[in-house]
């Protein structure tokens, strides 16, 4: 065609019919006129073997028929029928005959009115012969970061972007044939493609161009596949804890093929999460909060693949619940604030040590602002902090917030404002009492003092604590003096005299000022009963194989023995507190095995080089007076069980 894209046909002639008047017995003949017909044409895209051109003749006009209605046939000058429309324009398509190079096709347009004039006008379009487009093709394998086919194993790019076509039309449809039996299309403006070949080969590749006039052209490349190598495992592979996920992340492989992606997959559970091969990094969601999981990476190109080492072990942990109960108590200078652990600490399970325990941090306020925070940590964390260097007679609140390995609760608040003040020392831990195991019980036979450990804990005020006194009364009479190791001691060895005997202990903390504030702190009265071996007690009750032996050196003169494997003797208590078992000890005994309900057996060697007798070597207690049955079971070459010491309190109380 002898235009270029777009241009304009200039205007025809115009040209005026002979008038033509419409007479009838309701409207009187009008005077002649005309219709001034303008006409023009334009290239537009062909879409099939032709050329496509728009015809306007929206200048026509008739001055004497204002408002009036135009009736517009396009005679195209080919064998196509006549085109008869309201509009004015037109569309049409030209083909040029077989055996012709060009041909030059006369158009005529004929307007007509509806106050019945007409107009004609004529315009020569010349229209060439169409030529196909000119294919270009490049084809070019790509790699794991290409940015044109980011997700390659071998792959290859084709472009065919230089194409060129004719003045007529462009570029349509692009048809890329693999040399493998597949074949991929793509439509402008897309102008290439990628393909993943699965063996090792050279293949012809190919690409048809087809433009707007269904012309095609087609040109061939080859391309060389080598053999895929398969990669390498991922290296440095890290895992980072989140709430219900974590982030993984990995090193490209220092060897192999170049992964076209990688597969993170958690341990328990499988979750699962795939990213391309130039992705160095994803997110495994769907994890269970509290539960511990480490992470492989799996890189695979083609049909290889390899496996990375597990990562470092990881916690998903949800946010926590915020501390309930906040509470403060003043002291000079300081306050100690307590709360609640809350029920939610962003886990479905408790969490253990490694996993990272709960922490607080507490904020003092106060009318003039909030003062630095006080962090709280440990395994577990304390709930419990004092809070120093405020100032007194200052009232102060506190906020205290929950936090796990990855995030905090909002802020939980005492409720009761507080005023730090000058005090004394105080004992915070009134004395208490234990056995002490291993250790000689009494004397000799018959004298059987019990040596016993006392504790307590004092608590500083506004000065530091420099001495505390122990008093011992016995069976309520008066009040002695317990010798300490030391000033600042909070342990002491005190004796009861005898079985029997009730006891009761008092301490007093003076600060150094050397004034006495805190007051003397008692502790319940309690005492102690020896229990023989002896059957008759009702205390012990033995299996088969022990023996009634009668011992110089033993309470009370006797012994129960016995080398029978797994003979057991039961100590059973109504009530009680401490309980020890008293043994004879020496060359020819061993190992016993020592039972309590609900709690793991204890094991005690009795051999001893020489003769001991009256030995304290097993003690065990309670939180509370309660019933108690403990088996002594001969797991060794034999044993000697000289008896029981046992704390009550109050003695007088317990009818024993």
């Amino acid at each position: 065609m002898g235009l270029n894209r777009w241009r304009k046909v200039a205007l025809a002639t115009v040209m005026a019919s002979a008038p033509v008047a419409v007479a009838s017995a309701s409207t009187p003949a009008r005077a002649a006129s005309s219709v001034v017909v303008t006409l023009s044409a334009s290239l537009t895209h062909a879409l099939s073997d032709s050329d496509n051109v728009y015809f306007d003749a929206s200048g026509t006009h008739d001055s004497s028929c204002p408002g009036g209605s135009y009736l517009y046939q396009f005679d195209f000058g080919d064998t196509s029928p006549i085109t008869t429309s309201t509009y004015a324009f037109a569309y049409h398509y030209f083909h040029v005959p077989v055996g012709h190079t060009s041909k030059s096709f006369t158009v005529t347009l004929d307007v007509r009115d509806s106050c019945s004039n007409s107009g004609v006008a004529q315009l020569t379009e010349h229209v060439d012969n169409d030529t196909p487009p000119l294919a270009d093709l490049n084809v070019t394998p790509t790699s794991f970061s290409s940015t044109d086919c980011p997700s390659s194993a071998f792959e290859v790019y084709a472009d065919a972007s230089a194409s060129q076509d004719n003045a007529e039309s462009s570029p349509y449809e692009f048809d890329f044939f693999w040399g493998d039996g597949q074949e991929t299309t793509t439509f402008a403006p897309t102008e290439s493609a990628c393909h993943l070949y699965a063996a090792p080969m050279t293949y012809p590749v190919m690409v048809n161009v087809i433009d707007h006039a269904g012309l095609q052209a087609s040109v061939t490349k080859t391309i060389h596949v080598p053999s895929i190598s398969s990669p390498a495992a991922p290296a440095d592979v890290q895992a980072h804890p989140a709430s219900a996920a974590a982030t993984v992340s990995w090193s490209v492989p220092a060897s192999g093929g170049a992964p076209s992606s990688y597969t993170v997959t958690a341990s328990p559970g499988g979750s699962t999460s795939t990213v391309p091969g130039n992705v160095l990094q994803a997110q495994v969601s769907g994890l269970t909060n509290g539960q511990t999981y480490s992470f492989t990476v799996t890189a695979t190109r083609g049909s290889g693949s390899a496996t990375s080492q597990a990562s470092n072990p990881v916690v998903p942990l949800g946010q926590p619940g915020a501390p309930t109960g906040v509470t403060a108590t003043a002291s000079d200078s300081a306050a100690v604030v307590s709360w609640t652990a809350p029920r939610d600490n962003g886990s479905s399970k408790p969490l253990s040590y490694h996993q990272g325990e709960l922490g607080y941090t507490v904020t003092p306020s106060s009318a003039q602002g909030s003062l630095p925070s006080i962090h709280v940590s440990g395994a577990p964390a304390p709930t419990e902090v004092t809070i120093p260097n405020l100032t007194n007679g200052v009232a102060y609140t506190f906020s205290v917030t929950a936090a796990n390995a990855l995030s905090a609760s909002g802020p939980a608040s005492s409720m009761v404002p507080v005023a730090p003040e000058k005090i004394g020392p105080t004992i915070s831990k009134g004395p208490g009492f234990k056995l002490i195991e291993p250790s000689t019980v009494g004397s000799n036979a018959t004298e059987l003092p019990l040596t016993m450990t006392v504790i307590w804990t004092g608590h500083a005020g506004s000065a530091p604590i420099c001495s505390y006194a122990l008093e011992q009364s016995i069976n309520g009479g008066t009040w002695t003096p317990v010798p300490l190791t030391s000033p600042m001691a909070t342990t002491a060895t005190a004796t009861i005299p005898k079985s029997q005997d009730t006891a009761r202990f008092q301490v007093e903390a003076t600060d150094c000022s050397l004034h006495v504030v805190s007051g003397w702190v008692q502790s319940a009265e309690f005492g102690y009963q020896f229990y023989e071996e002896q059957t008759r007690n009702h205390k012990f009750t033995y299996t088969a194989g022990w023996t009634h032996t009668p011992c110089a050196g033993c309470a009370g003169g006797f012994d129960e023995t016995t080398t029978t494997p797994n003979a057991t003797a039961t100590l059973t208590l109504n009530s009680a507190y401490n309980v020890g078992l008293i043994f004879t000890v020496g060359p020819s005994v061993g190992r016993a095995e020592i039972e309590q309900t609900g709690v793991r057996p204890s094991y005690i060697n009795t051999y001893a080089p020489t003769t001991g007798y009256r030995m304290l070597l097993f003690k065990t207690g309670w939180s509370s007076f309660q019933y108690a049955v403990i088996q002594v079971v001969n797991v060794g070459t034999g044993i000697n069980l000289d008896g029981a010491v046992v704390l009550y309190a109050p003695l007088a109380k317990l009818g024993t």
